[in-house]
């Protein structure tokens, strides 16, 4: 499983740039570029809780629908390591893969 930075501090699964769920999902079946993908998992911080009690996972199962990404193998990632970025994230769209990279670019 590839170890995940997550930079999402808004996301409620968010621990000290860990996740605390054991698997997330990454979305963008046609992205060409790391904008065009997004953390499917992410749900928002509401400021009544926190998974601060929860042991962060430094190694996360992810499941990658980016079918143009070459760390994508039958939909599971293959990367080494993985960055969720979207800091200021409201909702899913406005996070990202920074770690998708385009087949068409090699």
């Amino acid at each position: 499983m590839p170890s995940l930075i997550c930079g999402v501090k808004n996301c409620n699964y968010n621990n000290e740039n860990c996740c605390c769920i054991s698997s997330i999902d990454v979305s963008g079946e046609r992205a060409t570029e790391s904008e065009s993908t997004c953390c499917s998992s992410f749900c928002e911080k509401d400021g009544s809780f926190t998974n601060a009690a929860v042991v962060p996972n430094y190694e996360v199962d992810i499941k990658c629908k980016a079918e143009n990404c070459v760390y994508n193998e039958e939909c599971s990632c293959h990367a080494s390591g993985v960055e969720i970025s979207g800091n200021r994230a409201e909702c899913r769209e406005e996070t990202a893969c920074s770690t998708f990279y385009c087949e068409d670019r090699i």
